[in-house]
């Protein structure tokens, strides 16, 4: 492997891991009243928010597949803006169970921190 092709792999991986944060916040700041209700859902049922939405994953990478496949050029096109509805409307939740980890981290961070005696700044 070349060291282009590492190099290559390595940005792919670096943009991946800050842009799905910055799309969280997006979502956060969009539509807070959404994200905090996501992360309510979240915080009582996980696993079957997580179930209700792969039927709708599965059915979606169907539908895309087959309109790439059959319409030509307005099909791929059609599907890369599914795909990119898809997503924004997924990291939605995503963005409630992230702010429903931070939340958790900082009651037993703070928690933590009283006990021993450090402050949270």
């Amino acid at each position: 492997m070349l060291m282009a092709d590492t190099m290559s792999i390595f940005f792919v991986i670096l943009g991946m891991m800050l842009a799905f944060p910055a799309l969280w916040l997006f979502c956060r700041g969009l539509w807070p009243e959404a994200v905090n209700a996501a992360a309510d859902r979240c915080g009582k049922r996980l696993w079957s928010s997580f179930l209700a939405g792969l039927p709708i994953t599965i059915i979606t990478i169907v539908v895309v597949e087959m309109v790439f496949n059959v319409l030509g050029p307005v099909g791929k096109i059609a599907s890369v803006g599914v795909v990119c509805l898809y997503l924004l409307q997924a990291n939605l939740g995503v963005s409630g169970v992230a702010r429903l980890v931070r939340y958790s981290a900082s009651i037993i961070i703070g928690s933590g921190a009283a006990n021993l005696g450090l402050r949270n700044s």
